[in-house]
């Protein structure tokens, strides 16, 4: 097995131990980043979702219009303890501050039709 793959399977176990109290479905999503390279390496950040009396996690990329979705649920009962939640899951994954994450998370929010009408 090639240490790279040994390195990213150990890193997404940890994480994954280590939130298992704040998410589910966290695993794959973890998986299909650091593993299987699903962004194609391109610089993301994670970003707390509203559903219908739920969170879940999603994927914004740097200057890429809106985000991409993940089952990851975010075990909170509100947006302040899911955003909290993220914040930390970016500096576990990406090694993202909460600026950091920030930039480019409304970097995905203005780009394409609103930032050329800008």
């Amino acid at each position: 097995m090639n240490k790279t793959f040994e390195k990213n399977a150990d890193k997404v176990d940890k994480i994954n131990k280590d939130f298992s109290d704040r998410f589910d479905g966290l695993h794959n999503t973890l998986w299909q980043i650091l593993i299987n390279d699903s962004i194609g390496g391109k610089v993301a950040a994670f970003t707390p979702i509203v559903g219908d009396g739920f969170y879940t996690v999603g994927v914004a990329l740097a200057n890429e219009s809106g985000y991409i979705p993940t089952a990851t649920i975010i075990k909170a009962s509100h947006y302040t303890k899911a955003a909290a939640d993220v914040a930390a899951l970016n500096l576990a994954v990406f090694d993202l501050d909460e600026k950091a994450a920030l930039e480019i998370v409304a970097s995905s929010m203005f780009t394409g039709k609103a930032a050329a009408n800008a």
